[in-house]
This record gives C-alpha cells, structure tokens and sequence, in this order.
C-alpha cells in the first residue's frame, strides 16, 4: 500500500489499541499483531497504542517499548500511529503543566519542544547484528537515506 501525505484534518476512526496478554499475564506479540492486523482491516484510518486509556501505566518501559517497536515495525506504513498533534505550537515558550487537567503525567508537558520527553518512546538497536537492523539502519545505508552517523550527514 502507497504511504499518502497528510494535507488535512486527520479523519476517520483512530482507536485506542489494548495491549494483548497471555493468559499467564505476558506480552502476547502474536496477539498484538494480530490484533493490529483486525482493527486496520475493519477500516481503522490509525491506531493509538500505548494511549492514555490503555495499559500503558502498568507496562515496565521494556514491555511499553517492545509493544511499541512490534507495533510499529508491523504496521510498517499502513496506517498513521500515535501521529496526533496537539494543535499548538511546538516551541521553547510553549509549556504547561500542573494539575489535572493540564498534563495527566507529571514527570513532564503536554505541549512545547519539552513534551518530547512524554511522547517519545526511543528505539536502540545497540550491539545488534547488521543483518537483523531494519534496512534503513544497516550499514552501508543500502537504502540510500539520507541520514547522520556520529554527527555527520551521509
């Protein structure tokens, strides 16, 4: 499927995604794509994952990344994830924060260049062989992306 570019508004249906476990109470990745599979196969236009409704608050950081990157790496394209804007600027001046019901997590805000602490989830693929790396990563850049190794653009 061809990746479009966002001109307008997003539309459509954008839900929340649950985080699917075992019945042991582990991740189930199986699950989880397949689950992502069903909600963009029944029309869904994006999909929130790790969201403020879900199970986000009682994930390790491991767990919320590994169902991040699992997530994001199956989608691979599809359809838009976690892409919704806040409609503010993002800007060094932009900043809020206190209680509810202006931030819902303390440790940082909602808006501004510092919200990027709250809605970033990074992704390191440190020491991992370069035939596991997505292809964009590998070395040799065999994708042909325009991109920064240790500071420098190549």
């Amino acid at each position: 499927m061809a990746t479009q570019a966002c001109t307008s508004p997003y539309r459509g249906v954008f839900p929340v995604m649950p985080t699917i476990f075992t019945e042991t109470g582990e991740l189930d990745l199986d699950g989880q794509r397949r689950y992502t599979d069903f909600m963009i196969d029944a029309g869904s236009n994006g999909l929130c994952i790790l969201a403020n409704f879900s199970e986000q608050f009682s994930l390790t950081d491991a767990e919320g990344d590994t169902v991040m990157r699992t997530v994001l790496e199956y989608v691979a394209g599809r359809v838009l994830v976690n892409g919704f804007g806040t409609g503010v600027e993002v800007g060094h001046a932009m900043v809020h924060g206190g209680p509810f019901p202006a931030t819902s997590d303390g440790r940082s805000t909602s808006v501004g260049s510092l919200a990027i602490t709250r809605f970033l989830r990074p992704v390191c693929y440190q020491d991992l062989p370069d035939a596991l790396l997505p292809e964009a990563l590998r070395a040799g850049n065999p994708a042909g992306l325009p991109r920064s190794v240790d500071g420098v653009l190549a």
